[in-house]
C-alpha cells in the first residue's frame, strides 16, 4: 500500500469494458469513432487504450482554442499539405487518425479529417466534448454515420471503488469511496487529483487495514483553482444562485426563487450548474456537482455567509420538518437560537451526525437548557468513549432541581453511560432496579430499559421474562413495548428459538412508527437482530438483502452506527457462507465506522474478524485484531464469539488440543448462561478440532431445545462425526449446502471421502471428495482441519499430529511441551513415533509432510 507517485501518467481503466467494445468494433467494421464525454470523463485515456486495436499507421493530433486561431492549425507541424502529407507517412498501411478534443479545431482543420473520413481514406478516432459546439465537418462524422458515436459516461460508485482498490493498492473503506465517488460524480480527472490531494495531506490514508479519509474532505487546491476560474465567467446573479444552494441544498424550487433569480436558476439547469428533482410532490433543486459548492463556499466572506444563512433560515422557519436544518443554519449565522429548539435539534441527529449533535446540545447547555441538553451531551459522550465526560456533566446536576420525570431520565442516563460507555450493564441494571423500588411513579419508565442492558449483560432469560411481563402489561407505553422488544428478540435467538423470535418479530414492527422520536433507530436494531434469527434458520439471503440495504443507507449517508452494525452482520453472513476473505472484509469495515460510533459493537466485530482471520490462516493479522478487541469494551452477551475466536486462534497455531479445551470450555460457560445456540456451534468446532465424541454428547443434550435447519444440521454433522457415519456425513452436506453453509458442507464431504476411503468404498472416497474441492473452492481459501483431502491425511494420532505441526513450525521440544501442557520427554516420544510412521528423519523434513 505505497504511495502513488503523482509523475507516473496512467491509471487502470475500469469500467470501460463495453466501451472499448464498441470502439474495436467500430475501428474494424466502420470509419472509425468519436467518444463524446464530459471534461475530465476520460476520453483521452480511452483514446490511448483503442489505439492497440489498430492495424497500420497512427498520426495523432491535438485540438486546442489557441491553434484554431490559425487555419489548419492542428497540421502545423506537416511540412505539406495534410491530406497528402498523412497519406504520404501512411504508404500502404491502413490510416488511423487520431484526434484528441476535435471540437476546438479550426474548421479547415475539421475539413481534412472529414474528407479522410469520407473518402475512406482514414480510419478516425476522435474525443469531443458534449455540450460544446464542435465545427460542422466534426458533428458531420456522426450525423452522416461515417463513424459510430460513442457516449462516454462517469463511473459508477462500484466503479469508483474498484479503481481506487487497484490504484492505492489496497481495500477502501466504503464510506471513503462513496464520498470520493459523489464528489467526484465519477469523472476521473475529478478523482484522480482528490486522490494525489488526501495523500499529500495524509488525510487519505491506511486505518484499520482500509484505506480510509474521513470527514471533513477538503477539495484538492489544482481543482479548486481549475473550478473558480470556471465560476468566474458567472453572472453576479448565476453566482448568487450557486451561493444559495452550497450553503442550503436541497431547496424547493419556489423557495430557491425566493432568495435568488428564479430565471438565473433556469439558465444554470441549462447550462448542468444546477439539477432539479422531484421530491414529496414539489420540484427540487441541487448543485450539478459537489465541488462547485465547496469552492463557492471556500471564497465566500463570513459576513456574506452569515446574511444568506439567516436568509434560509427565515425562509424555512414555519418549516416544522425543517427544524434541525434551520436551528444549524440560525446557530452558524450567530443567532440566539431557543435552548430548546436547540435541544430538539440535537436529539434529532444524534445517530447521524455525533458531531453537530455535540455543538448544538453544548450551545444549548451554554444557553440554560438545563439537564435537557445534559442528556444529549451525555449520550454524545457514551456512543464515543467519554464516560468521564459524561460523570463531570451528571455531577452538575442536582436532582432535587429536576421535575419527577426528569429525575427518572437522570437514572437512565446513569444507568445508559454504564452500559454503554463503560460496559458495565449488571451495574445498570441493579441502578434501575434500586430506583424503581423507591420511585414507584417512575418505575414503569425506569425498568422499561432493563430488558436491553440484560441483553447485553448476557442474561437472556431474565431479559425476555421482563421483557414479557413489560409486553403483557396493560399500564405500558408503546415505547415501553418497544424497548422490550429489542430485548427479547434477540434473547428469544440466542436461547435457541430463532424461529419464535422471527414470529414475534411483526409484533414489534408494528410499534416503530407511534415511537420513531423516542427510538429513532428501533428500526435498525429490529432488522439487525432479525439477521441473526434469520442465520439460523437457513434464510442467509433474506438476512443478506436486509443488511445489504441498511449497510448501502449507512454509507451514503454516511451513518457510522448503520454502517458498522449493518457490516458486522454482513460480516457474520459471509462467514456462515464460508467466504472467509470477504467477512474479513467487511469486518474491517465495520470495525473502521464502530470506532467513530460504538453501541457495544466493536469487540464482537474485532473477535469475529480474529476468527475470519483464523480460518485463513493469518495469525498476524488475527493478532492485530485482537489488540483493538481489548481496547475496546466486552459485553458478557458475545462471549461465546470470544470463545470461538480464542479456539480458531490456537488450531490455526497448531494447538488442537488447546482449541478443544477452549471450545469445551465456551460451551459449558453458554450452557450454564442459557445461550443454547452458542452451544451448538462451539459443540461442532470441537468436533472439527479432533474431539467429536464428547462434543457429541454435549450437543445431543441440547440439540431438541433448538430451533432452526442449522442447529438440526451442526447436531447432525457433529453425531456423523463421532459416529464416524460417511452415509450420514453425504447427506449432512447436501443439507448445509442447499442452505448456504458452504464452509461446513465442505468439512462434512471430505470427513465422507476419508470414511469411504477407510471402509474401501473407493467411487463414494471419489465423488464425496470432489463435491468437498467443489465446496471449498467457493471458501476464498478458508482452511480448518477437517478439510484435508483423503490423500493429504497421515497415519498420526490426533497428539501425535499437533506436536508434528507444532514441531514442523519450528518450537523446539520444551515449547511444545509448555503449550501442551506435557512433559518434553513425551515430546520426544510422540516425535520419534511420528518419523517412523512418516519416513522422516528431522523437523525440517516435516515441513512437506505434515498438512497443517
Amino acid at each position: 500500500m505505497g504511495a502513488l507517485d503523482r509523475r507516473r501518467p496512467l491509471w487502470p481503466l475500469v469500467g470501460r469494458d463495453a466501451e472499448l467494445a464498441l470502439l474495436a468494433r467500430a475501428l474494424h467494421d466502420r470509419g472509425g469513432a468519436v467518444v463524446a464525454g464530459a471534461p475530465g470523463v476520460g476520453k483521452t485515456r480511452l483514446l490511448l487504450e483503442a489505439e492497440a486495436f489498430a492495424i497500420g499507421h497512427v498520426e495523432r493530433i491535438v485540438a486546442s482554442r489557441s491553434a484554431a486561431a490559425l487555419p489548419l492549425g492542428a497540421f502545423a507541424h506537416l511540412d505539406a499539405p495534410p491530406r497528402a502529407e498523412l497519406l504520404r507517412r501512411a504508404g500502404r498501411e491502413r490510416l488511423l487518425l487520431v484526434v484528441d478534443d476535435a471540437h476546438a479545431l479550426d474548421p479547415a482543420s475539421a475539413a481534412v479529417v472529414h474528407q479522410l473520413a469520407a473518402g475512406e481514406e482514414a480510419v478516425i478516432l476522435a474525443a469531443v466534448r458534449t455540450r460544446e459546439p464542435a465545427p460542422d465537418a466534426i458533428v458531420a462524422l456522426w450525423k452522416d454515420e461515417l463513424c459510430q458515436r460513442i457516449e462516454l459516461q462517469p463511473l459508477s460508485r462500484a466503479e469508483v471503488a474498484e479503481l481506487l482498490a487497484a490504484v492505492l493498492g489496497g481495500p477502501v473503506e466504503a464510506a471513503t469511496a462513496h464520498a470520493l465517488w459523489d464528489t467526484s460524480r465519477g469523472n476521473a480527472m475529478f478523482l484522480r487529483e482528490l486522490v494525489y490531494s488526501g495523500l499529500a495531506r495524509r488525510a487519505l490514508a491506511v486505518r484499520d487495514g482500509l484505506w480510509s479519509w474521513p470527514p471533513p474532505r477538503h477539495v484538492a487546491p489544482r481543482l479548486a483553482e481549475l473550478l473558480a476560474d470556471n465560476l468566474d465567467e458567472l453572472t453576479d446573479q448565476e453566482r448568487a444562485v450557486l451561493e444559495v444552494l452550497a450553503l442550503g441544498e436541497p431547496l424547493d424550487w419556489e423557495t430557491l426563487g425566493h432568495l435568488s433569480s428564479a430565471e438565473a436558476a433556469e439558465g444554470l439547469v441549462a447550462k448542468h450548474l444546477v439539477e432539479t428533482e422531484h421530491a414529496s410532490n414539489a420540484l427540487r433543486a441541487r448543485l450539478g456537482h459537489p465541488l462547485v459548492g465547496e469552492v463557492l463556499l471556500e471564497a465566500m466572506p463570513d459576513p456574506k455567509r452569515r446574511r444568506l444563512l439567516r436568509s434560509l433560515a427565515d425562509e424555512l422557519q414555519a418549516d416544522d420538518r425543517e427544524l434541525l436544518r434551520v436551528v444549524a443554519w440560525r446557530t452558524d449565522a450567530g443567532i440566539d437560537e431557543d435552548p430548546q429548539r436547540l435541544v430538539a435539534a440535537a436529539r434529532a441527529c444524534l445517530h447521524a451526525d455525533l458531531d453537530l449533535a455535540e455543538r448544538l446540545a453544548r450551545r444549548a447547555h451554554e444557553r440554560g437548557a438545563g439537564f435537557a441538553a445534559v442528556d444529549v451531551l451525555a449520550q454524545v459522550h457514551q456512543f464515543t468513549h467519554r464516560p468521564d465526560a459524561t460523570d463531570v456533566l451528571l455531577a452538575e446536576v442536582d436532582p432535587a432541581s429536576l421535575a419527577p420525570n426528569q429525575r427518572v431520565r437522570l437514572v437512565v442516563t446513569r444507568a445508559n453511560n454504564l452500559t454503554w460507555a463503560l460496559a458495565r450493564p449488571d451495574d445498570a441494571v441493579a441502578l434501575l432496579e434500586s430506583a424503581a423500588a423507591d420511585d414507584e411513579d417512575g418505575s414503569l419508565e425506569l425498568t422499561a430499559h432493563a430488558p436491553p442492558m440484560l441483553l447485553f449483560a448476557g442474561r437472556v432469560r431474565e431479559a425476555a421474562e421482563q421483557a414479557e411481563q413489560t409486553i403483557a402489561d396493560p399500564n405500558r407505553t408503546a415505547v415501553h413495548r418497544l424497548h422490550a422488544y429489542l430485548g427479547l428478540l434477540p434473547s428469544l435467538s440466542a436461547m435457541g428459538k430463532p424461529e419464535t423470535s422471527l414470529a414475534r418479530l411483526p409484533e414489534a414492527m408494528a410499534l416503530v412508527p407511534e415511537c420513531a422520536d423516542d427510538l429513532p433507530i428501533a428500526l435498525g436494531q429490529l432488522a439487525a437482530g432479525a439477521t441473526l434469527a434469520q442465520q439460523w434458520v437457513g434464510q442467509l439471503d433474506a438476512a443478506e438483502a436486509l443488511m445489504q440495504a441498511a449497510f448501502d443507507d449507512g454509507v451514503a449517508r454516511d451513518v457510522p452506527l448503520l454502517r458498522g452494525g449493518s457490516a458486522l452482520r454482513l460480516g457474520q453472513i459471509a462467514l456462515w457462507r464460508g467466504k472467509a476473505q470477504t467477512a474479513a472484509r467487511l469486518l474491517r469495515e465495520a470495525m473502521s465506522a464502530l470506532q467513530r460510533f460504538d453501541a457495544g459493537f466493536l469487540a464482537w466485530a474485532a473477535h469475529t474478524l480474529r476468527l475470519a482471520y483464523a480460518l485463513l490462516g493469518a495469525l498476524d493479522l488475527a493478532d492485530d485484531a485482537e489488540r483493538t478487541a481489548r481496547r475496546a469494551l466486552v459485553y458478557p452477551l458475545y462471549t461465546s464469539e470470544v470463545f470461538r475466536a480464542d479456539a480458531w486462534t490456537a488450531a490455526a497455531s497448531g494447538h488442537l488440543s488447546r482449541a478443544c479445551e477452549i471450545a469445551a470450555e465456551g460451551a459449558e460457560w453458554s450452557r450454564a448462561h442459557d445461550h443454547l445456540v452458542p452451544v451448538v456451534w462451539l459443540s461442532w468446532d470441537r468436533a472439527r478440532f479432533g474431539e467429536p465424541g464428547p462434543a457429541a454428547e454435549v450437543v445431543v443434550g441440547v440439540a431438541h431445545e433448538v430451533e432452526g435447519v442449522l442447529a438440526r444440521l451442526l447436531a447432525q454433522a457433529t453425531v456423523a462425526l463421532a459416529a464416524d457415519d460417511g452415509a450420514l456425513l453425504d447427506e449432512t452436506s447436501v443439507g448445509f449446502e442447499e442452505h448456504g453453509y458452504l464452509l461446513f458442507a465442505a468439512e462434512c464431504a471430505r470427513a465422507a471421502a476419508r470414511r469411504h476411503a477407510h471402509t474401501g468404498l473407493r467411487a463414494r472416497e471419489a465423488a464425496s471428495d470432489a463435491r468437498a474441492d467443489t465446496l471449498a473452492a467457493a471458501c476464498e481459501g478458508a482452511t480448518t482441519p477437517l478439510l484435508r483431502r483423503v490423500g493429504d491425511a497421515t497415519p498420526l494420532t490426533r497428539r501425535e499430529h499437533e506436536i508434528a505441526g507444532l514441531a514442523a513450525r519450528g518450537r523446539s521440544d520444551a515449547e511444545i511441551a509448555a503449550a501442551l501442557g506435557v512433559s518434553v520427554r513425551t515430546v520426544e516420544s510422540h516425535l520419534h513415533r511420528v518419523y517412523a510412521k512418516l519416513g522422516v528423519r528431522s523437523r525440517r523434513d516435516l515441513a512437506g509432510v505434515v498438512a497443517s
